[in-house]
């Protein structure tokens, strides 16, 4: 019986380069939809709130250093495009009480802020992330986060870029 290669089995890989990248997207969304499923799980026990991995992400990125985000400022945090669904987000955390209209605009925008509630749910999230998830992170794979971030990021400029390019020139590789 002949021995399969990656060329005849995998329509995405016609090369090894082409074979570990493939590989490293398979990881890509495996790991994202780990981590949203994490996301819920550890909200779900720590606060009882049934909240998806994109209202946590909002609702972070709303405390996070302290200041009222505007919608925009979270689509951008977050490298969406869909502005009606973070959005949505916002108002159904401003419905759980969560986060809460800031008293003054932001560049003449709406603005959101923390509510105290929000504050205790995130503080209590924060705390079961960093006994169950940081604990088992740093013994799985040491202190490599700041290694890994600096990857994602370059690779999500790699993506960013492509999206510009099959944008600009319709994916037509002879106008490049």
């Amino acid at each position: 019986m002949k021995k399969s290669n990656i060329n005849e089995t995998w329509h995405l890989a016609h090369s090894k380069e082409e074979a570990d990248i493939t590989g490293l997207e398979i990881q890509l969304f495996r790991v994202f939809y780990a981590f949203m499923h994490w996301q819920e799980e550890c909200e779900g026990a720590a606060n009882g709130f049934d909240l998806g991995g994109s209202d946590l992400a909002v609702l972070h990125l709303i405390r996070m250093q302290g200041r009222p985000k505007t919608v925009y400022e979270l689509a951008q945090l977050l490298n969406r495009q869909d502005l009606p669904n973070v959005h949505y987000c916002v108002k159904k955390l401003v419905k759980l009480n969560l986060i809460e209209k800031a008293p003054e605009p932001i560049k003449k925008s709406i603005g959101y802020q923390i509510t105290e509630l929000g504050r205790k749910d995130t503080e209590k999230y924060s705390q079961m992330r960093r006994d169950i998830f940081v604990k088992l992170f740093l013994e799985e794979a040491g202190n490599v986060a700041a290694e890994t971030a600096i990857i994602l990021r370059k690779l999500k400029n790699a993506y960013e870029e492509a999206s510009r390019i099959v944008a600009f020139y319709q994916g037509d590789p002879n106008k490049l």
